[in-house]
């Protein structure tokens, strides 16, 4: 059997931290892959990357034509 040492509270609180970062990430990165399909349905298709979308949705939304 393998032993560990125990964690500190400072410890715990930074992986508590990271867990819930990772979350988030997942989480945005999940929202990023619904709105690029959903914007493929209507014809606009985009390439990868959360940024490439930041950078869109402004000019979607702005654009009177689209029919969104």
């Amino acid at each position: 059997m393998r032993f560990v040492p125990i964690k500190t509270a400072e410890q715990q609180a930074i992986l508590a931290v990271h867990r819930a970062r990772q979350g988030f990430v997942k989480a945005r990165a999940a929202q990023a892959h619904q709105l690029r399909s959903l914007l493929a349905e209507f014809g606009m298709v985009f390439p990868q990357g959360i940024r490439v979308l930041l950078r869109a949705v402004p000019m979607i939304l702005g654009d009177e034509e689209n029919g969104l």
